[in-house]
């Protein structure tokens, strides 16, 4: 357990950040909500935005580690970022549009992100120069959960298109989107493997929420959780793309689990009766 002296009264949304060896979190203290990093080895944290007047979420940093993106909330919420220094705060998106879920570009210059600026759930596109938003998604239905592929050359999401959610793809400079699932269950919440090699997502074809894998293409999808008694949840892939660790209530409560990406080797890391949720790869030297 690490316990920073004198931290917000709230941490949500801890992530491991391997550029910086530091986490990202959201802070609560009261009605203050602000974006901070911490230093896991000396036990130090910093507050990057300190903004009493407004509300920081979802913090996600760049891949080079030079900033840091977020939702920003005024009257409503926008995309800004920061420098991970604590300089630059500026916003990227304004009103009145709902803007949510940014995610960068390998090369950290450009941010994907979901917006209703025109009154439904689409992708935009945003240069962190501060260059117009553009819109990427343009087929009917909702589109959310966007992922950028390791070498940038796609942006897969899920979209309710032809009636259910399905895994789509898209090149980010526009053009047909590709229907990389194409099943009457809700397939959700895809995640590359950082190798680009393969999808993980979330569906019920099974008839209950479960983790699968496919490869980049849409091919050889299978159930890699294999738990038709429970409901698995939040997911991250392994550094390596050889493993997932997912959270479930198989047991009875919720537990962090492994499984390797062919299937095999399922175990309970936790086997703790209160829940464990949330988890995420560390390496450090």
């Amino acid at each position: 357990m690490l316990s920073f002296p004198d931290a917000p009264a709230i941490v949500l949304g801890l992530t491991w950040v391997p550029v910086l060896k530091h986490f990202v979190f959201v802070g609560k203290n009261g009605g203050d909500q602000d974006i901070y990093l911490a230093n896991w080895e000396r036990m130090e944290y910093k507050n990057l935005t300190n903004t009493p007047d407004l509300a920081e979420d979802a913090p996600v940093v760049s891949p080079d580690g030079r900033w840091v993106a977020m939702v920003c909330t005024w009257s409503d919420p926008d995309i800004c970022v920061i420098g991970s220094d604590g300089s630059d705060f500026r916003r990227l998106t304004g009103p009145p549009a709902w803007d949510a879920d940014p995610v960068w570009s390998p090369d950290g210059q450009k941010l994907v992100y979901v917006s209703n600026a025109q009154g439904i759930s689409d992708l935009y596109l945003v240069d962190i120069a501060g260059s117009e938003p553009t819109k990427l998604t343009t087929n009917k239905g909702r589109h959310s959960s966007p992922a950028w592929s390791p070498d940038g050359a796609l942006i897969i999401y899920q979209a309710d298109t032809d009636g259910s959610w399905d895994i789509w793809a898209i090149s980010p400079s526009g053009g047909e989107p590709i229907n990389l699932t194409q099943s009457p269950a809700a397939d959700q919440s895809p995640k590359w493997s950082p190798d680009g090699k393969w999808i993980a997502f979330r569906s019920d074809r099974d008839g209950n929420p479960e983790i699968y894998v496919m490869t980049a293409d849409g091919q050889e999808s299978r159930n890699v959780s294999q738990s038709p008694d429970g409901t698995e949840a939040v997911f991250a892939w392994s550094p390596d793309s050889q493993q997932l660790f997912f959270v479930s209530d198989v047991e009875g409560n919720l537990d962090i689990f492994r499984v390797n990406v062919d299937g095999s080797g399922k175990v309970n890391l936790t086997q703790n009766p209160a829940d464990d949720g949330a988890p995420i790869w560390i390496q450090v030297p």
